[in-house]
C-alpha cells in the first residue's frame, strides 16, 4: 500500500487493515502444528492493525489479543497421548 497522492510530503497517514489481518491470522493459526502441539481452534482475534505511512516509510502498528485452543502430544509415552 502506498501513501495517497494528496500526501506528497509523506507526513502521516494511516489505514485500518484490522479485518484483513484478523482473517489472515485466524486462517494461518488454524493450521499450526508441531510434533508436540497443535492448534485445535482459533477462538478469537481482537484488536486493531494499521498500516502507517510516516515520513515516506510504511510501518505496521498493531495491538491484538489472540485466544486459541490447543492440544499437546506426549510422544515419550507409548502409545503417544494427546
Amino acid at each position: 500500500m502506498a501513501a495517497s497522492q494528496w500526501n506528497k510530503a509523506g507526513t502521516w497517514e494511516e489505514k485500518d487493515v484490522s479485518a484483513w489481518a484478523k482473517d489472515t491470522i485466524s486462517g494461518g493459526l488454524a493450521s499450526v502444528s508441531t510434533q508436540s502441539a497443535a492448534v485445535s481452534s482459533v477462538d478469537s482475534v481482537d484488536g486493531h492493525v494499521q498500516v502507517l505511512h510516516v515520513r515516506g516509510k510504511a510501518r505496521v502498528g498493531m495491538e491484538l489479543t489472540i485466544k486459541l485452543s490447543w492440544t499437546g502430544i506426549r510422544s515419550d509415552l507409548n502409545p503417544p497421548v494427546t
